[in-house]
This record gives structure tokens, sequence and C-alpha cells, in this order.
């Protein structure tokens, strides 16, 4: 058993997000990757596509979630399951900061639109 204690959770800040990961390979963890993302109102994350299918669970707060072209809004309680190799990105449409969780396999690898693989240390 590995216990990550919130005390020892270490933020990563990007220019869009406060990433906390919660149970990625480099905390111990070996089949599946939980990571929290919070976003101030109007950022966005860029479209980007993950190798692995990815559920996103709101905690708090509202993004427009656009996958494959097609935008929809989620709030609290609201879950999206993107499919892997898909092109999508999101926006904080709202007054407060949204929180969600991202729950994926512990091997999931992103790519930029552009193709590029792209190794965030929040994610190792």
């Amino acid at each position: 058993m590995k216990i990550v204690q919130a005390q020892h959770q270490q933020t990563f800040t990007t220019p869009n997000a406060a990433v906390v990961p919660l149970a990625t390979p480099s905390l111990g963890a070996a089949q599946v990757s939980v990571i929290r993302q919070r976003m101030a109102p109007g950022h966005q994350n860029p479209a980007h596509t993950q190798t692995h299918e990815e559920v996103m669970v709101m905690l708090g707060g509202a993004v427009t979630l656009t996958v494959a072209g097609e935008s929809a809004e989620l709030r609290r309680g609201d879950t999206a399951i993107i499919p892997a190799q898909t092109p999508h990105s999101l926006s904080n449409v709202g007054q407060e900061d949204a929180e969600w969780l991202i729950v994926s396999t512990a091997d999931m690898q992103f790519h930029g639109a552009d193709g590029k693989l792209m190794t965030p240390e929040w994610a190792r």
C-alpha cells in the first residue's frame, strides 16, 4: 500500500493551471493515473491528445470542453469520457476557479496539437 498524504502533495504551476499529481508512476501507481487540476477564470488548456482514454470528473466551477470539434459545458459533478487520440481542449468559462480530476492509465502520454510528445513533470 502507498499513501500520499495531502501535506506531501506537490503542486505544479503551468501557464494555465495548477496541477497536483495524486497517483502517478513517480508516486508509486503502476496502472492508473489520477491528477487534480485547478484553473482560474478566463484560462484555457490548448488542444492536445492522449494515448489512452481519459476520464474527467468536475469537482467545482465550470469549463467548456471541446472534443473533436464538439463543445459542452461541464459543471460540478459532471463526468466526461474522452477517447484516446482525440483532440480536445478546455477553458474556464465561469466566474470562479474550476477544479477537476483526470483519471487515465499510468503510461498515458500527451501530444500537442502539432503531434509533438509532451512530457510534463506532473504526469510522470
